[in-house]
């Protein structure tokens, strides 16, 4: 990890990774860049052509989410890839304006690889977010998604639980910080 990813790290657990800029991502299965499910990468397309692929290991049967959204980068497009590097899903501009947006189920358990574009000679930077939208083998819900929810807050009052799938609207924008108030 680098300097600046352990120094915010340490500030804020929760917070989005911030690789090192320049050449250091490498656009294949040799790869030494992470991401995990429900943690942003923020990153950086720095030259025309250049790709950043990020490791994953997935479950077989899982359905999930994935959003590239240009930060300075205005027209982002992204592909998943399997364990041998060939492309299984792709898409330019499913997400909001000309971000890129995609769902897809998982075929097989294992490694998988996300990889960040951009459209023709563009550069800057991104955030990647990968998120399983369906339950998952070990999820429970504490408090249910309708108008029956047990759950109650109230001015002044904590209210604490779990969200159990990371499913994230379109357009929608969420951050949870542990032990802050809203």
């Amino acid at each position: 990890m680098c300097v600046a990813c352990r120094l915010e790290k340490t500030i804020n657990p929760h917070a989005p990774t911030l690789h090192e800029t320049g050449f250091g991502i490498a656009a294949n299965i040799g790869t030494a860049a992470d991401i995990a499910l429900n943690s942003p990468v923020i990153e950086t397309i720095d030259f025309t052509g250049d790709q950043d692929w990020f490791r994953i290991t997935l479950q077989a049967g899982g359905t999930y989410a994935v959003a590239l959204t240009g930060l300075t980068l205005s027209d982002p497009f992204l592909s998943v890839h399997n364990g041998g590097g060939t492309q299984i899903a792709f898409d330019d501009d499913g997400g909001v304006g000309l971000n890129a947006f995609l769902t897809f189920t998982s075929t097989f358990g294992g490694t998988h690889y996300l990889s960040a574009g951009a459209f023709g000679a563009e550069t800057g930077s991104y955030e990647l977010l990968i998120t399983r939208t369906d339950a998952g083998p070990v999820a429970r819900d504490d408090y249910t998604a309708t108008t029956a929810t047990s759950g109650v807050v109230g001015l002044g009052l904590d209210a604490t639980g779990t969200i159990e799938t990371g499913a994230i609207p379109t357009g929608s924008r969420w951050i949870l910080w542990p032990g802050k108030r809203c």
